[in-house]
């Protein structure tokens, strides 16, 4: 499955930023994951708490992408509407940057590599983030908040990879 690591430093004005790390593998070959995460439309399909992605714009290798998605943890729930730039190294990586919206800095990375595992060949995704929010969390709600969210986010990815490779 996957494996996610947080880390959650202090920024400058005393509210958190997050930099979170987590990797998975897939039985498949890069170009059939690269085909699961370029579909920008369909994620909130299978990625929870993704309430809307939709293209603003693409380019040959790049798009602007509007997002809106829900954080929550108990009973404090929170809806986040950014506004990301994506260029991409097909097959091989995705880059996210913040355009516009709720949060003070957002960076994403995804990176596809072709390898084996125990004798199967797939992809290895690797995925690392870094966000900060401009709504104020308490860091012990925050931090558990974000390490779910993406083992969630990069769980869904890897299981709808996984599906559409079976159906191949």
């Amino acid at each position: 499955m996957s494996t996610v690591q947080a880390t959650v430093p202090m920024s400058d004005h005393g509210s958190p930023s997050f930099q979170l790390d987590a990797r998975g593998f897939v039985h498949v070959p890069p170009q059939q994951a690269w085909q699961v995460l370029t579909d920008y439309e369909h994620l909130p399909t299978f990625v929870p708490d993704l309430l809307r992605s939709k293209v603003l714009s693409r380019g040959p290798h790049e798009a602007t992408i509007e997002q809106v998605s829900r954080a929550g943890f108990l009973f404090v729930s929170h809806t986040v509407h950014m506004v990301v730039h994506v260029d991409e190294r097909p097959f091989s990586a995705i880059d996210v940057t913040l355009v516009s919206g709720d949060l003070r800095y957002y960076r994403a990375h995804w990176a596809l590599a072709e390898t084996t595992r125990q004798g199967e060949s797939g992809t290895l995704i690797t995925y690392s983030g870094e966000l900060a929010p401009k709504f104020y969390l308490p860091p012990l709600i925050a931090q558990p908040l974000a390490q779910a969210q993406v083992h969630r986010m990069v769980a869904a990815v890897i299981s709808e990879i996984e599906a559409r490779g079976r159906q191949r």
